[in-house]
């Protein structure tokens, strides 16, 4: 399938990205009139942030999901998505990675200089898949790490808006993003 993006010097450039089909997905939707997902779209990462759901509403959407305890519906509707299967997928995922993106941002941060307790490492490495101990580990330190980042001479200032973006692209390089 061929897609068209604009590069940075807002030139119109062609690439051919791959699409991978379900039958069986397909067939029940024709025969059913279900709304299964039958299609999945491969792009290369650095297309990621042009997805049609942002990065920032999926960990906005999924920080409202764990804090406040919200259905699955009212998650995707933060997301900007039409049915809960979205969210629930991204959320999966999430769970998923979730230990080893703290643990990424621990490395980071200790590559900076920044502060991170021993006794924290191995209390994020034993925890029982409790998702809202996980995810404030996750928020406090992604937060540090970008307040340390900041304090480094000739460093570009990362806005609160690009800070999910940010550490999403890192995620993605190293193969642990919420992509398939």
């Amino acid at each position: 399938m061929e897609r068209y993006y604009l590069s940075d010097l807002k030139v119109k450039e062609k690439l051919r990205t791959f699409r991978i089909i379900c039958t069986d997905n397909l067939n029940k939707n024709r025969q059913n009139g279900l709304k299964l997902q039958y299609t999945l779209t491969i792009l290369p990462c650095f297309l990621i942030p042009y997805s049609l759901v942002p990065v920032n509403l999926i960990f906005t959407s999924i920080q409202h999901y764990i804090s406040s305890k919200a259905s699955l519906k009212e998650a995707a509707i933060l997301m900007n998505c039409s049915t809960s299967t979205s969210f629930k997928l991204y959320y999966l995922r999430c769970q998923k990675y979730i230990k080893e993106w703290i643990m990424v941002i621990i490395r980071l941060l200790l590559s900076i200089n920044g502060v991170c307790k021993e006794e924290r490492i191995e209390e994020i490495k034993n925890n029982n898949n409790n998702t809202k101990n996980n995810w404030v580990s996750f928020k406090k330190y992604l937060d540090e790490y970008f307040n340390q980042l900041s304090k480094l001479p000739d460093s570009t200032m990362i806005t609160h808006e690009l800070k999910y973006p940010y550490i999403h692209n890192h995620f993605c390089y190293i193969q642990i993003g919420l992509g398939p």
